[in-house]
């Protein structure tokens, strides 16, 4: 199964009740393949909203901890993103 047969999947899977509470599939994003990979524990509110994954809070910290750890490397080039799912309800209030 390839990369892209697995985030369509993602997308129209209902396996449990977990999609009901969010707007859209947070599936990764960044070069395949990729030197390091990044996996959240969940996507939050605007992750869900962007589908996108690291774009909030989180993100933020992220970005600011790799640009002083890994200065030497590119981001674009080295890191894939990737969040699971759902996100919380609870975000959404």
């Amino acid at each position: 199964m390839s990369l892209e047969d697995l985030r369509q999947s993602a997308a129209h899977c209902q396996a449990c009740g977990l999609w009901r509470n969010a707007t859209q599939t947070v599936f990764g994003e960044g070069p395949v393949p990729s030197r390091l990979m990044l996996v959240g524990e969940q996507p939050g509110d605007q992750e869900d909203r962007s589908g996108r994954p690291f774009v909030g809070p989180a993100g933020r910290v992220l970005d600011a901890a790799r640009s002083r750890t890994f200065t030497f490397i590119r981001c674009e080039a080295a890191f894939a993103r990737l969040s699971l799912r759902v996100a919380p309800t609870a975000s959404h209030r």
